[in-house]
């Protein structure tokens, strides 16, 4: 194991670890199996992740995280004395270790600042410039998966993967519920999710080919369908059932329950089919049979991996992608051209092997 650069101190000597986590729900997924190696790499250590707000609720039940510090440095600057009290607090607590899975300089230098040690994170122009990491990690970031980004981070430290397989945990209480609200919509056999949403348009697959493929998992494999989504997905969940012939059959979840909770909707579920979204990542987590349907943004950096990565649908010709335009000047062909038959037969050969 290399010894460590820029401080006196070994890996044993590490028993305060501060993770710095990424902003968006799918890509803080995507670090869980780094966390669980760092756990097993530092069994007795406390861990805590610098969270933002938002994201909380993937690592709430995690039983690798001993601690969730939620702040959002962005605008700190109009809120000094919050800033200044979320700064101490790292401060105060000492740790021993910080890892950046962020790429905020920002981050960065706020951990050299609260005197940690050991400090650990890609190698940027500004981070190199003020040296503000005592072991920088060159990786390109753009053209590797994210989950290999992260354990390429900890790998600095001598920490090996334990394989890609995502980690999302959930209550007594969430199964109850899911349970509740099943019994409540009578669905009380096999049903398929299918989840509309994402976090920007061109990244949805079309709302009548969602329509479409529920028909197609009613008619021909008698299962129901539920819709899932956030709450400003309810609109077009209840334009797909409009356009839908076997509306009877299809139930708007969207909006009814929080992350761990959708997390047991997907785990009872027959198959979950998703947009490019942390959806998709949530229900790679806790079941096989999930679908990922791509198009502007790429399947090898943000699809499903490991053995899950046959289950990505894309568009293999005909359109240049992933592009990951905000503007599309050939009307979001890549989407429009993945037919409900596609996914469907993918549905039959991953439920039925």
């Amino acid at each position: 194991m290399p010894d460590l650069k820029y401080n006196s101190k070994k890996q044993d000597d590490v028993y305060r670890i501060l993770i710095s986590m990424p902003n968006w729900l799918g890509d803080v997924i995507f670090t869980t199996p780094a966390v669980r190696a760092i756990r097993k790499r530092f069994p007795n250590a406390y861990i805590s992740c610098w969270i933002v707000p938002r994201t909380r609720e993937v690592l709430a039940n995690n039983p690798n995280v001993d601690e969730i510090i939620m702040f959002d440095e962005r605008g700190w600057y109009r809120d000094m004395p919050e800033f200044l009290k979320f700064f101490f607090s790292i401060y105060n607590r000492f740790f021993d270790l910080g890892i950046l899975f962020h790429r905020s300089f920002t981050r960065a230098l706020i951990m050299r600042m609260a005197n940690i040690p050991i400090v650990v994170g890609e190698r940027t122009g500004k981070r190199s410039t003020f040296r503000v990491l005592t072991n920088p990690v060159d990786v390109d970031k753009d053209n590797i998966h994210r989950v290999d980004y992260y354990l390429r981070i900890i790998k600095e430290l001598g920490i090996d993967p334990e394989g890609y397989q995502y980690d999302f945990y959930f209550t007594k209480d969430d199964e109850r519920y899911v349970e509740s609200l099943l019994e409540y919509l009578k669905v009380f056999k096999n049903f398929a999710v299918l989840n509309i949403g994402g976090n920007w348009g061109y990244k949805r697959w079309p709302l009548e080919n969602f329509a479409k493929l529920a028909d197609m998992i009613v008619s021909d494999l008698g299962w129901d369908v539920l819709l899932t989504g956030s709450l400003k997905d309810i609109w077009g969940c209840q334009q797909l059932v409009d356009m839908a012939n076997y509306k009877d059959r299809i139930f708007i979840v969207a909006g009814k329950t929080s992350l761990s909770q959708l997390a047991v909707l997907f785990k009872k579920a027959r198959v979950v089919v998703s947009n490019d979204s942390g959806p998709l990542h949530i229900a790679a987590a806790v079941t096989r049979n999930v679908i990922g349907i791509f198009g502007p943004t790429s399947p090898w950096i943000t699809g499903l991996i490991g053995e899950l990565s046959t289950n990505n649908i894309w568009l293999a010709e005909g359109c240049d992608v992933p592009c990951y335009a905000v503007e599309c000047d050939r009307d979001l062909y890549c989407m429009k051209a993945i037919s409900p038959k596609v996914v469907f037969d993918k549905i039959v050969s991953i439920t039925r092997r």
